[in-house]
Order: structure tokens, then C-alpha cells, then sequence
């Protein structure tokens, strides 16, 4: 088991295959609080057949981004926009700051 969540945290993300449902597919990213601890997941399942190599790494890509976002909003609710002092620019795991915005650019 703890074999499996290093591989986990080293991926940045589940994907998982009929595991729950037959026939269907889940891919999901952890959501971080302002102290960097896991606090949840954002995730979606979908017909396993959608499951390409591309369909996956752009399902990832946009999971990624919008967990950014979550904890971008989580630090500027705990901190505000100037950040927590405690934390470092370049210290918080999804963004370079909790004063920066992570950026809502589509199709890149």
C-alpha cells in the first residue's frame, strides 16, 4: 500500500480502470489546502473506450489546472492575496505564490 501512494504522489495523479464500475474509467488529482496537506480530490469517470493516451494526459492536464485553482483559492482565503508569510513564494506545491493567480489559458 504504501508502495502504491508513493507511486501516486510521484504521478500527480489516479487513473483507474473498471475498478469500481465495469466499463468505466476514473482519472483524479489530489486537492491541497494552504499547508500543503491533502484535503480532497477533484476527479471524473468516463466510458473506459475514451481512454486514449491523449484523452488522459489533456483529462489530467485540465484536473491539474483546476486543482491549482482550488488551492490557489483556498490560500487567499486563509492568507489573502499577499500570502501567508510563512509561506515562500515557490513553496506552494501548485502555484508559484499564493498571490498569483495560476493562469485560466484554454487549448495550451
Amino acid at each position: 500500500v504504501k508502495a502504491r501512494l508513493r507511486d501516486l504522489r510521484a504521478a500527480g495523479a489516479a487513473v483507474t480502470h473498471s475498478e469500481l464500475d465495469i466499463g468505466m474509467a476514473g482519472i483524479a488529482v489530489p486537492l491541497f489546502d494552504p499547508q500543503e496537506d491533502v484535503v480532497g480530490s477533484i476527479s471524473f469517470v468516463t466510458p473506459v473506450r475514451h481512454m486514449t493516451q491523449k484523452f488522459v494526459a489533456t483529462a489530467r492536464d485540465n484536473l491539474s489546472k483546476a486543482s491549482e485553482e482550488i488551492h490557489w483559492a483556498l490560500c487567499v482565503l486563509a492568507y489573502g492575496h499577499t500570502g501567508n508569510p510563512e509561506l515562500k513564494p515557490g513553496k506552494l506545491r501548485h502555484s508559484k505564490n499564493a498571490a498569483k493567480r495560476p493562469s485560466r489559458a484554454r487549448g495550451s
